[in-house]
């Protein structure tokens, strides 16, 4: 008789780690460039790039993830803490992808743009400049 495990979700720390290499890689930057607290609007990610983060770290965690992450949380560590609570809910079943629900307050085109499928800048609340 075997006992079936569930496989131990990633730790903040390995989040953070993943996020970093994943940056520095994408950027061409050295992974100690990288800083956790710093807006990834410092690292000037395209809304291209901050699409594909998602995606990639959707393939990794086996999580849906909201398309605006990196505006919901604008740095490694903000991602990292909101990732570890989505794996955390996931494993009891209660999982929100919103964030702090500002979306909800977006016109369409507004949505649109930063999606980048219009290529426009979108004021992202608590940044000091819009993400292209």
């Amino acid at each position: 008789m075997s006992i079936e495990t569930q496989p131990q979700a990633p730790t903040r720390e390995a989040i953070e780690t993943w996020l970093i290499d994943w940056i520095a890689r994408e950027i061409g930057m050295p992974r100690a460039e990288v800083d956790t607290g710093k807006s990834l609007l410092n690292y000037s990610l395209s809304s291209v790039t901050a699409m594909m983060l998602v995606g990639d770290l959707e393939e990794w965690l086996g999580l849906t993830l909201p398309p605006t992450l990196a505006w919901d949380y604008p740095s490694i560590a903000e991602i990292a803490g909101f990732l570890v609570g989505q794996l955390a809910a996931g494993a009891s079943g209660t999982v929100s992808i919103d964030g702090d629900g500002w979306v909800d307050g977006l016109s369409d085109a507004e949505v649109d743009a930063l999606l980048g499928r219009m290529g426009g800048a979108v004021p992202i609340p608590g940044a000091s400049a819009p993400m292209a």
